[in-house]
């Protein structure tokens, strides 16, 4: 009597590895001084809270750093929007660490400086589905591989280079991370490549049909009123 064949499984999908910037691609370069007085009114500041966020584009963290804004899904801005607005931001600052998916290292701090406006959308974000955005102020831009973080462990006993996004960091570890940012001899940040982001951004408002606009314009230029049809025209665009 025959075995009945053995059901196919479906192999799950491998995360997509995060392209390699050019600044990687040279050679290694000696360590730069990296300005860290943006940062020094936070390294005592107890009452501060503090976020991971990552992102799945290192594109769109050009953007963010060239346009002061970001955004992340519904559920993440509307819970940083909550803090920001409930803890008195002015006085209780909400810290971001950023980090781009699968590119193994963290690439600076910013500060949240807004509240979350949900009626306007950025146009250039890598995917459409991302809706309204916050600004925030960039502290430090500066790459630090994750092994240099990989030992800060939090109290649910991960590492601060394995946590999720919008995951908020503890006051000790948050500072021990700060320091860690501070006293890395790096030599590479993401404002190595921004002309090469420059370029992929015109090419992308070229396919989005918005060509005409400066990628060196004010930021207003590329908002738009989150209309039911905005993601269909913009697919209209991109097919």
């Amino acid at each position: 009597m025959e075995r009945p064949p053995k059901p196919q499984h479906k192999r799950a999908r491998k995360p997509k590895p995060a392209a390699i910037p050019p600044r990687f691609q040279d050679a290694p370069q000696d360590s730069v001084d990296f300005d860290m007085t943006a940062l020094a009114p936070y390294l005592h500041q107890g009452t501060c809270r503090y976020f991971v966020l990552k992102s799945f584009s290192e594109a769109d963290v050009h953007k963010s750093i060239k346009y002061g804004i970001w955004t992340s899904t519904y559920i993440s801005n509307h819970f940083l929007d909550a803090a920001f607005n409930s803890d008195l931001s002015c006085i209780r600052p909400l810290l971001f660490f950023f980090s781009v998916c699968g590119s193994k290292h963290f690439c600076g701090i910013a500060r949240m400086t807004s509240s979350y406006t949900s009626d306007r959308n950025f146009m250039l974000w890598e995917k459409t589905k991302y809706e309204g955005y916050f600004n925030v102020e960039w502290l430090l831009v500066k790459d630090v591989p994750n092994h240099v973080l990989k030992t800060i462990v939090l109290p649910n006993k991960k590492n601060i280079t394995s946590v999720r996004d919008c995951d908020e960091i503890p006051y000790n570890e948050a500072a021990e991370c700060i320091q860690r940012f501070m006293n890395y001899a790096g030599s590479t940040s993401i404002m190595d490549d921004m002309d090469y982001y420059d370029t992929q951004q015109r090419s992308l408002q070229a396919k989005r049909g918005v060509g005409h606009i400066a990628d060196d314009a004010d930021v207003d230029a590329f908002l738009t009123e989150p209309m039911q049809d905005t993601r269909r025209r913009i697919a209209s665009f991109e097919s």
